[in-house]
């Protein structure tokens, strides 16, 4: 069983800044954390446990966000993430996702929350 928690604490190490932050778990176990941050264009940062990507957690958190961006009344989202994280990127574009910017390594995906 799936569920997302908001957190205050390991979430915000990994990410400080952000206004929300989430911690993914299955059978309460944290597998992931997710954060939005409303002050940076509407970004948000998911991130897997390493030894337990490849699993489909990506795309069950992901789904966990965008219903709580819907909650909050969101109308867009700016996604963030590796260049070579194909996984991420099929995530992203499955979800409507269009390419925005790529800088280096980085690569933008704007997605319309509906």
């Amino acid at each position: 069983m799936f569920s997302l928690v908001e957190d205050t604490n390991k979430a915000k190490e990994i990410f400080p800044d952000s206004e929300y932050t989430y911690q993914f778990l299955k059978d309460n176990e944290t597998i992931g954390v997710a954060s939005i941050n409303k002050n940076e264009d509407d970004k948000v940062y998911i991130m897997i446990k390493k030894e337990l990507r490849g699993n489909g957690y990506g795309k069950e958190l992901f789904s966990f966000v965008i219903k709580k961006l819907k909650e909050q009344e969101y109308s867009r989202v700016l996604v963030t993430f590796e260049q070579s994280n194909i996984q991420m990127l099929r995530i992203v574009t499955s979800n409507g996702g269009q390419h925005v910017s790529t800088n280096k390594d980085v690569v933008k995906y704007l997605i319309p929350i509906k």
